[in-house]
């Protein structure tokens, strides 16, 4: 399971826990695992690792000694059945289940704030298969990505192409059930585009495959039901197994670097690519603060990677800078890109920045392209007049033809001594939320882009989609009946809410 960057000072079995769970009987659940042979721990150490995830929020509460939660029971299955045999007991028993293996989220998807069981997936790690002819892999939802993308690589001369920056922390089943997005998405889509077929346990006990055929690239069988589990952050069923695409392993590639006069124009050069399926795999654009932090430079600046199996990037890279060229964009060196391939997926500022008291976070969201600058200098502009912001910045991310992604570095210093230090930290946390929140609802935009749901986006769902998160709460009605699985996500009601869940 995944390593956290910062513990409580006293370790965490001392830590108190910010959000007080409900505790159930689980006695009965014990009982059938205990006669299944499954492997539990109740050790406190075990309970409360399985209990956070790398919610930002969550560095601050470890600096003053606390952790977010903790089920009562961690299992740890080593087949799908045994997955299925935990959901069909907790099931008929109303105990809460939340699945967790890398816990990479965000925004404390895998918290089990109702108490229950958290099963930890990283039993499931096998590759089952590679099948080189129709370039498919069939791999268990336990498997790191890292350890999936070296496989495919060193062995088989393939690539998924998916490149979250948690590759190392995160595993497959995270990324479908998150709808994850990496940072070559231009050229391989997201985690939707790459999935044929899952492998769901539901907690009647049983196991599905929701896919039309097998390895079948497509199908017009009626509705895709592997898109009702992708995105479902585990409240629908837990996804055991996936047949992935694959692709032949790159061997040329493309990169460049180019200086922009401001934000806008850089955003304009992305919609030309993205518009004429020009982009590259790679194409961020950053806002002076993001390129004076991360590149030493001083304007505005826009990175393009590109790689392929076989020669045939000339084409995109005479577009590009055609392009650049009429929005008067400069190019400059591309170890420019060489920086950004070495550092990207570096996050060890987290522990460094908490433990000077700071409060931060990372909020993406997408738009249209004629909505990107409104959000982009709107949210900067009223983050920045709240008290304590030491920095608001972004980048644009995962072009589309109608829009990107838009990506939010926030963080904050108390002023002098505030009564309640957590309180405060806390209270400007949702604060900045909100502004980004309303800021891109009102513009017509997603909440988000590829972070998820969570705990945190779940009160926004309700007040900006009712009629969407009601048509979800009836299909999680009908799948989980009894309410057991991953409560309190996707902002969908349960018997199991607690009042405590809002930080406001």
């Amino acid at each position: 399971m995944t390593n956290f960057p910062i513990d409580p000072p006293g370790g965490i079995a001392g830590a108190s826990l910010r959000f007080d769970p409900r505790t159930v009987d689980i006695s009965g659940v014990q009982t059938d695992l205990a006669a299944a042979g499954i492997t539990v721990s109740s050790d406190v150490g075990d309970r409360r690792q399985a209990g956070r995830d790398w919610w930002p929020l969550s560095a601050a509460w470890a600096n003053a000694g606390m952790l977010p939660s903790q089920p009562q029971l961690v299992v740890t299955p080593q087949t799908p059945e045994e997955v299925a045999l935990v959901l069909q007991s907790a099931s008929q028993r109303r105990v809460p289940v939340v699945a967790v293996a890398g816990r990479s989220g965000v925004l404390g998807g895998t918290i089990s704030v109702a108490g229950g069981i958290a099963i930890d997936l990283t039993g499931l790690n096998r590759i089952v298969g590679v099948d080189l002819y129709n370039n498919v892999v069939d791999v268990q939802a336990g498997v790191f990505g890292d350890v999936l993308e070296a496989a495919l690589r060193t062995e088989h001369h393939r690539t998924l192409g998916h490149h979250p920056q948690s590759i190392a922390l995160s595993t497959v089943g995270g990324w479908l059930a998150c709808r994850s997005s990496g940072q070559m998405s231009n050229r391989y889509g997201g985690i939707e585009d790459m999935v044929l077929d899952v492998e769901v346990a539901l907690p009647d006990g049983t196991l599905r495959r929701t896919g039309v055929g097998g390895a079948s690239p497509r199908g017009a069988l009626g509705p895709d039901l592997t898109s009702l589990f992708v995105g479902s952050e585990g409240s629908f069923g837990v996804i055991t197994r996936a047949l992935l695409r694959v692709h032949p392993e790159p061997t040329v590639e493309r990169k460049s670097a180019w200086q922009v006069p401001d934000m806008a124009t850089g955003v304009e050069l992305a919609r030309r690519l993205a518009q004429y399926s020009a982009d590259p795999a790679v194409l961020r654009l950053y806002d002076l603060t993001e390129a004076q932090r991360s590149f030493g430079v001083d304007h505005p600046l826009v990175i393009a990677y590109d790689e392929s199996p076989i020669d045939d990037l000339d084409a995109h890279d005479r577009f590009l800078r055609r392009e650049a060229a009429a929005l008067s964009a400069v190019e400059l060196a591309p170890a420019l890109v060489d920086q950004w391939l070495h550092h990207r997926n570096d996050v060890s500022a987290l522990a460094t920045y908490a433990a000077l008291g700071a409060v931060l976070d990372t909020v993406e969201i997408s738009a249209p392209w004629s909505a990107l600058d409104h959000i982009y200098t709107t949210v900067c502009a009223q983050v920045a007049e709240l008290d304590g912001t030491a920095a608001i910045s972004a980048h644009l991310s995962h072009s589309y033809t109608s829009g990107a992604c838009l990506y939010f570095t926030m963080g904050a210093l108390p002023v002098g001594e505030p009564a309640d230090p957590m309180a405060w930290r806390e209270a400007w946390y949702r604060d900045a939320w909100d502004i980004i929140m309303s800021t891109t609802s009102e513009a017509g935009g997603s909440l988000s882009h590829h972070h998820g749901v969570g705990m945190v986006r779940g009160s926004y769902l309700r007040d900006t989609q009712p009629q969407r998160l009601e048509l979800i709460g009836r299909l999680k009605a009908t799948v989980d009946p009894n309410g057991v699985l991953n409560p309190g996500k996707l902002g969908i009601p349960t018997e199991f809410d607690a009042a405590d869940w809002s930080l406001s």
